[in-house]
């Protein structure tokens, strides 16, 4: 599967000429990872269910570290 390649520092699009660059394999679930875990849950109106549950799951007083690596794993386990 492709994905279009976005650049890691500048969070552009990457162009190569007048072609946008598509990406696959392990270079497309790194990318993917990194836009789910810099997402918060409900942060992107399209997808409300989409990005890591930080601010339900992973900060706050009644959560314990057990949970909150939990969380973590199965946001990653998600792509």
């Amino acid at each position: 599967m492709n994905d279009l390649a976005i650049d890691p520092i500048t969070s552009d699009l990457v162009v190569s000429g007048f072609d946008l660059s598509v990406i696959q394999g392990a270079d497309r679930v790194r990318q993917q990872l990194d836009i789910k875990l810099k997402l918060f849950r409900g942060e992107w109106f399209l997808d409300t269910e989409f990005g890591t549950a930080y601010l339900q799951e992973i900060l706050g007083k009644q959560v314990t570290l057990g949970g909150a690596v939990a969380s973590l794993k199965k946001s990653i386990l998600e792509v």
